[in-house]
């Protein structure tokens, strides 16, 4: 059989270009790309099950983990991979797959994210999951609710969100409720310091400026899938009509070509690109920054 290509669609960071496509290697199939994480120089594209494929300075990939259920990924800034099923923790650093348990038993995770290697986080019905070296330990969040998301700033503080609107802190070694204006599901969590903080739901986004939440869904279609807050100016959503910039207090298109033009998946930047991808049967992604 002829080995298919696996594509990704790309940008650099210097303004005006198209998005456009880029050979991120050979994969024997041309299954859907599951989650797409970025580094500082390297772009990571988890293929179905659970196999990941670098864009970097070369072309590489790692073994699938060991368990076929694990369904949440996070490439740290160092590519440390770490995934989560409903029982285990994984963590690949180089030669193999570890296993690193989570106690107590989840209710079931919903997403895994960190600032570092070190500093990993995991997130289930009222609780998160702190790594703590071989294992994933779990602690209260002062919720019954289920949680869907978990961010920091990386200066002590600890955000997570989910069902009914709730948005908790974790700061000065106790949680404070922070809930928006809101009862929907909170789906993602994302920021760039502890006064510039963003949710969603499918149909709202609000912003934190350290003193309030603001309604920032603006012009946006519904049907909002990703916020992403990369810092400065990099602030980008995706929705049902494709990829919008906020911009001086508004959303703006940016120009937009056949394959992102609806429901981009994911968005994230790496030292010089804006990814994305959507969900489809070829694995592919694009990249660019206005």
């Amino acid at each position: 059989m002829r080995r298919a290509p696996l594509l990704a669609l790309v940008f650099t960071l210097s303004a005006c270009m198209p998005w456009r496509e880029v050979d991120l290697g050979e994969d024997d199939t041309r299954a859907s790309i599951n989650s797409i994480h970025c580094t500082p120089s390297s772009i990571v594209l988890r293929v179905y099950p659970s196999r990941f494929v670098f864009r970097g300075t070369e072309h590489a990939s790692i073994p699938n983990a060991p368990s076929i259920n694990a369904e949440h990924a996070w490439v740290a800034p160092d590519e440390t991979v770490f995934m989560a099923d409903s029982e285990n923790g994984f963590r690949f650093a180089g030669d193999t797959w570890e296993t690193l348990p989570l106690e107590p038993a989840p209710y079931a995770i919903e997403t895994v994210w960190g600032t570092s290697a070190e500093h990993v986080y995991m997130v289930d019905r009222g609780r998160v999951y702190v790594l703590e070296g071989d294992h994933f330990q779990g602690y209260d969040a002062g919720t019954w609710r289920h949680l869907t998301s978990v961010w920091s700033s990386g200066d002590g503080d600890l955000w997570v969100a989910g069902q009914d609107g709730v948005v908790r802190v974790h700061t000065g070694g106790r949680w404070i409720d922070r809930s928006p204006p809101t009862r929907e599901l909170l789906r993602g969590i994302t920021g760039s310091s502890a006064s510039r903080v963003w949710v969603w739901s499918e149909n709202e986004i609000w912003a934190w400026d350290g003193h309030r939440w603001v309604d920032r869904f603006g012009s946006l279609d519904r049907w909002v899938t990703t916020v992403l807050d990369g810092g400065g100016e990099d602030i980008y959503a995706g929705d049902a009509s494709g990829i919008a910039r906020f911009v001086n207090g508004r959303w703006e298109r940016l120009q937009a070509t056949g394959f992102v033009e609806r429901w981009p998946h994911e968005l994230c930047l790496t030292d010089d690109e804006l990814v994305t991808h959507t969900i489809g049967v070829q694995a592919r992604a694009r990249r660019s920054r206005p």
